[in-house]
Formats: structure tokens, C-alpha cells, sequence
């Protein structure tokens, strides 16, 4: 993967960050997530123990940025900002 397009796609991690965000808020709430707060709302713990072994949480920044890279590669005439959780949901 080029360095232009790995660009985009941690860009658009934001983006759908804030969408999932959101969408478990109520309106008044939702309202008062920006591009600049949100990371302070994301789950802080981005790997669990299980099975003895240890797994990515979901919806942490790098799982939405491995879940874009799945969609990329199962559809690579995608564009990346044309992504949305329904896409990360389906794969």
C-alpha cells in the first residue's frame, strides 16, 4: 500500500469513528462530538486478554483501520471515502 493512500485511510478513520460515535448517543449528545474530542470518548484499553490469548478490541482506531483495509482488498474500485460502518459491519 502507498504512502498517498494509507494517508486517506487514517484520515477517514476519524471520520467513522465519529459516525459510530454517534450513533450509540442520543441527539444532545451526539452534538457535542467534534474531530477534535473524540478520541476522549473511544474505549482508552485497545487490547483484551481471552482465551489466553490477547485480542483487538473493537472500534478502536486500528481495528476501523484494519476493517477499511478488508474492504479495500475485497473491493479494491472502492473509494476510501466512500466507506461507512455498514461496509466495516458486512466484512
Amino acid at each position: 500500500m502507498n504512502k498517498k493512500r494509507y494517508k486517506k485511510i487514517r484520515a477517514h478513520v476519524s471520520i467513522i469513528a465519529i459516525e459510530w460515535l454517534k450513533g450509540l448517543l442520543n441527539e444532545e449528545e451526539a452534538s457535542k462530538i467534534t474531530i477534535d474530542n473524540y478520541k476522549t470518548f473511544m474505549p482508552k484499553q485497545s487490547h483484551t486478554f481471552y482465551k489466553r490469548q490477547f485480542k483487538m478490541n473493537l472500534f478502536t482506531e486500528r481495528w476501523i483501520k484494519q476493517k477499511i483495509k478488508k474492504v479495500l482488498k475485497k473491493d479494491p474500485t472502492k473509494s476510501i471515502s466512500s466507506i461507512n460502518m455498514d461496509d466495516l459491519n458486512a466484512s
